[in-house]
């Protein structure tokens, strides 16, 4: 057998070959079509391609594989690697005519394909399809042209090339070259245009092209570059970066330059010569092109300087190309040209000819963009071209929007027809239709509707004897039982407005909101007044009143502008700030509600607090609709085994969470359980695939919905029933806008974003709040007219960002300002800030959130005072007896000095990890039995860490309240039997393990069953749960469950 004679090939050639296997398509190669001037006979056409493949070297050459190689080597063969067809179409219609020039006729092994076509009579086409690996389109036009008849030309064999540029890279191997594309190579976010884009994808490239149209003329853009001091294809890249600049939401743009290739004496060679250039560019998207010009083009005009030592390894996703295609010698037109090569995910494709012509073309991979998605940006391409060449404006202001997209900029939904109807009145109907079905029910009994109206309007009358008028605010201080749910309904009856207090809150805050409020009376209890000190008038509800007058005067009626509650949200002045809602916005969300969710509620499990407006949602969709509300006593909700048992027993219909207490219940409890369950809803944090796959698999005949909503506009504003995950998506998408609410995106000037551009949330329609109780100041800032958006009605600015998808579905994005979620609520740094500053010891502070895995944690970092370092315990304390337990931080670092920037602000980035602090300051102890062994297992497995120590302390290394109920579950799974309560009091695997018991749980204390009537149908027995409620378990009550 005679040796095997090869050469190495060319980084490009090793690029080609590695991303063909990774293409869909039937074959990697590029394509020129040549309309031909002069046409010669076909005979002497295919003459010239022989001689031509005799003397042209990569003609003859194909790519061997060699056992043992990574790389196959080049083979110069003997016989040239071409084909020749004369064809006639001349009875093909234009369409038949693209259909054909899409088929690929390369053959296995083939170099170059060439047809001759007949179009018409007197008109000849030229085309040629060349193996990607070996040939580039510049080299076919080269090709195209001698076959036509152009002088032959002296030059540079393919194999020569490739052995110069793989010794020139060996040489540079440690110099100036290498350090340059290192850093070009920087890592960077990746650049996803995740409203465009579908997320994730892991198919072979499946490519395609689209031809752009609606482009400003190619005299406009010449004059543009020459205003700007660029050429055209440098103005054409820059403008490229700003669009994927402004959809991304990144100033730093990572994208591939494909590059000629071609230096001095290449300029007639043969082969594949192009290579994807990665250049990293900042575009500033609050300056105009003109004063960042040639900062912008920097970056790329150094990487051309070094393209001869660009070793061609890194592949780039998005793409820019620019192509100054023609046949040498006038001797043919090129009407159709494609050169992308997979895998690629987008990319701009430019063709200048000759003549002053530009095309420009998306290229793209048909498996992440749909047709959808390429028709949006070509419009927002175009406007972004015709924006430019007419005003020199900050970049971020240019409109993207096309006419398409501008008939979908309020996403908003169908609009809502609701009744002229309070809540009371709907309630009042129900009850009056059906006055024995059962309304409330906790581990005391039940209440029915009938009764529930009594008592209502007792303690109504009650409430306007003791002095409460319409307009008045009665202050609730209840934990979660029927007779709170009397109360707020009864303050609604009396005219009065209701806001609800948390008993687990401290003292202080919430003496702040009744006197802030000016609130008229407080109901309460004997257990809890003492919680409060308040110059309010107090009612005690478990205490003898007199019953009212049997002749009292009738109760006044409500209006829909009166407010029928107030809520209190984190405050960036330090104070909690109150949210008034009225009537009309609350009966206007309820039946929206109604109406969305296809199937009344039959039992209704209020997991939420009170004193937040995710509650509302389940109080008013359940009683008005006639449902039982099922009330778990303070305490059950970090229970497992008691929600299952809650659950199960009342047949549950519907219920509403954070998403990560839906997981943990989806892991602990059977399908069996969940048999009656028909739809639940998650809020108040990002939701993942991860919980949609779970539903999926135990309740898939129940429907998950994602809701969002601020406070501000009622409870909730859009809404998405989930069926599947986009793949790789992080978190599932917040849906659209409910009916009748008005959604803008609008970016940081103020403009309408894009599709996929990022933009902030703003919400307008009948159910937006007033504005902030005693605060002009902040309600003009959050509540906005824009003359040119919405007739200039008024909307909210809620401080969300999120971009929109081709759809119409929209993703959250986070925030734009310090306000940030905690387990479902939203939390001002700057409350918690001001409170640590306040500390004796405290000098300066910063609070931020650390998330993980979805899950939040506050960190506060501080400096001290007077050299004395507090501890962090101490601390805690602090801020525990002024704040709500959610908002006190899991950690505190104490640092000399805060960082900041050279230009004086504070630089969050430079903040240290506290984990790793955590990890150089604690000693590591092992765990020491089999019990310790399985908790610290758990644990490791829950906060998804390699190692924690029996002594580490749960929530200084990322523990909450969620997580808490997750390790409960698992440890039951294995026999361990935990409470949440008790994680909570040992903190500790050492403690935990000393309190942890194996086997069966004890039975519960024999109690009272629940009358028979208070059960959902078909329910065997029903007992009352235990209540794990005391003084020093109260605080974990609110950090559950919030979806404000």
């Amino acid at each position: 057998m005679s040796a095997l004679t090869g050469f190495r090939i060319s980084p490009q050639q090793a690029r080609a070959w590695r991303d063909a296997r990774h293409s869909a398509a039937d074959s990697a190669s590029s394509c020129l079509v040549v309309e031909v001037a002069l046409a010669p006979p076909a005979a002497e056409i295919d003459a010239r391609l022989q001689a031509m493949a005799q003397r042209e070297e990569i003609l003859r050459t194909v790519l061997h594989a060699v056992p043992g190689m990574a790389l196959p080597i080049q083979v110069i063969e003997d016989q040239p690697r071409v084909t020749f067809a004369a064809e006639d179409w001349r009875d093909a219609d234009a369409a038949q005519r693209a259909v054909r020039l899409n088929k690929s006729t390369l053959q296995a092994g083939s170099v170059l394909s060439v047809r001759y076509v007949r179009i018409e009579d007197e008109r000849w086409w030229l085309c040629l399809e060349g193996d990607a690996s070996a040939l580039d389109l510049s080299s076919l036009a080269l090709i195209a042209s001698e076959l036509l008849g152009a002088a032959q030309a002296e030059r540079l064999q393919y194999v020569d090339y490739a052995e110069w540029k793989n010794g020139l890279l060996e040489d540079e191997a440690d110099g100036q070259a290498v350090r340059f594309w290192q850093q070009m190579r920087t890592e960077s976010a990746p650049l996803e245009l995740h409203g465009l884009q579908t997320a994730g994808n892991d198919q072979a490239c499946r490519p395609a092209l689209h031809a752009l149209a609606g482009m400003p003329a190619h005299a406009e853009l010449q004059a543009l570059a020459s205003r700007v001091g660029l050429s055209l294809d440098e103005l054409l890249f820059a403008a490229w970066c700003v669009l994927l600049a402004r959809l991304s939401g990144q100033q730093r743009i990572q994208l591939g330059w494909q590059d000629a290739g071609r230096g001095e004496g290449l300029e007639q060679a043969l082969g594949l010569f192009e290579q994807r250039l990665p250049v990293q560019v900042e575009v500033d998207l609050q300056a105009p092109l003109t004063s960042q010009a040639a900062t912008l083009l920097a970056p790329l005009r150094q990487a051309r300087g070094w393209r001869d030592h660009y070793d061609s390894e890194q592949p780039c996703a998005l793409y820019f190309a620019w192509r100054e295609l023609e046949v040498p010698g006038n001797l043919g037109t090129p009407v159709v040209a494609s050169g992308f090569q997979p895998p690629f995910a987008l990319g701009l494709e430019c063709h200048a000819g000759s003549d002053a012509t530009l095309e420009l073309r998306l290229a793209y991979d048909r498996t992440r963009f749909a047709a959808t998605a390429i028709a949006c940006l070509e419009e927002q391409w175009a406007r972004l071209l015709q924006g430019l060449c007419a005003q020199d404006a900050i970049l971020g202001t240019l409109p993207l929007l096309g006419p398409r997209q501008e008939q979908g900029l309020q996403a908003s939904a169908k609009s809502a027809e609701v009744r002229d109807a309070s809540v009371l009145t709907l309630l009042e109907e129900r009850a009056q239709a059906n006055p024995d079905a059962p309304a409330l029910v906790d581990g005391g009994g039940l209440t029915r509707y009938g009764e529930l109206l009594a008592q209502v309007d007792a303690l109504a009358r009650r409430l306007r004897s003791a002095g409460v008028q319409s307009g008045d605010v009665v202050g609730i201080l209840m934990r979660r039982e029927p007779q709170a749910i009397v109360a707020m309904l009864a303050a609604l009856k009396a005219g009065a407005a209701y806001l609800p207090l948390d008993p687990a809150y401290p003292g202080e805050r919430l003496s702040y909101m009744l006197d802030n409020s000016s609130a008229r009376l407080l109901l309460t209890t004997q257990a809890l007044q003492g919680g409060v000190s308040s110059g309010v008038p107090t009612l005690l509800l478990d205490a003898a009143g007199e019953a009212p007058s049997a002749d009292a005067e009738p109760l006044p009626a409500v209006s829909g502008e009166q407010t029928a509650y107030l809520i209190y949200t984190s405050g960036s002045s330090g104070q909690p700030k109150g949210v008034p809602i009225s009537h009309a916005a609350l009966s206007r969300s309820t039946q929206v509600r109604m109406a969305f969710y296809p199937e009344p509620v039959q039992a209704y499990l209020l997991l939420s607090s009170l004193s937040f407006d995710s509650s509302v949602a389940g109080i008013y969709w359940t009683l008005c609709q006639g449902g039982l509300l099922v009330l778990p006593a303070s305490g059950e909700e970090l229970d497992l085994e008691v929600l299952a048992a809650l659950i199960e027993r009342h047949r549950v219909s519907h219920s509403l969470s954070l998403p990560s207490l839906y997981e943990t219940l989806l892991d602990y409890c059977d399908a069996a359980t969940l048999a009656h369950l028909r739809t639940w809803i998650v809020a108040g944090e990002p939701c993942t695939p991860r919980v949609l796959d779970k539903h999926r698999n135990k309740v898939g005949h129940a429907q998950l919905v994602n809701e969002y909503g601020p406070t501000e506009a009622t409870v909730w504003a859009t809404a998405e029933v989930l069926s599947a995950a986009a793949p790789g998506a992080a978190t599932i998408s917040i849906g659209r806008p409910i009916p009748g609410m008005g959604l803008w995106l609008l970016n940081e000037h103020g403009q309408p974003a894009a599709i996929g551009e990022p933009g902030e949330i703003h919400l307008g329609g009948p159910t937006l709040t007033s504005g902030y109780l005693g605060l002009p100041e902040q309600t003009a800032s959050a509540f906005v007219h824009y003359p040119h958006i919405a007739a200039g009605q008024r909307l909210y600015r809620t401080g969300d960002l999120a971009r929109r998808h081709v759809d119409g579905r929209l993703d959250f994005l986070g925030r734009r300002d310090q306000q940030i979620k905690i387990r479902g609520h939203r939390v001002e740094r700057g409350e918690i800030e001001r409170v640590l500053q306040s500390h004796s010891e405290v000098r300066e502070a910063v609070v931020i959130a650390q998330v993980h895995e979805g899950s939040a944690r506050l960190i506060a970092y501080f400096t001290d005072r007077h050299g004395y370092v507090p501890e962090a315990q101490a601390l805690s304390s602090f801020i525990n007896d002024r704040l709500p337990s959610y908002m006190v931080p899991a950690a505190f670092v104490h640092l000399s000095a805060l960082p900041h920037t050279p230009n004086g602000k504070l630089d969050l980035n430079a903040l240290p990890d506290p984990d790793q602090l955590v990890a150089a300051s604690a000693a590591y102890l092992a765990p020491r039995d089999e019990m310790e062994a399985a908790l610290a297992d758990i644990c490791q497995q829950v906060l998804k860490r390699e190692r924690i120590g029996v002594r580490d302390n749960f929530f200084q290394i990322g523990g909450d309240s969620i997580l808490s109920l997750q390790i409960v579950s698992r440890a039951n799974q294995q026999g361990i039997r935990l409470s949440a309560k008790q994680i909570f009091e040992s903190e500790t695997i050492e403690r935990m393990a000393q309190v942890a018991t194996r086997g069966a749980p004890e039975s519960e204390a024999p109690v009272a069953t629940t009358p028979e009537d208070a059960r959902a149908a078909g329910t065997a027995a029903a007992f009352p749960l235990a209540d794990l409620d005391d003084a020093a378990f109260g605080d974990l009550l609110a950090e559950l469950n919030s979806t404000d």
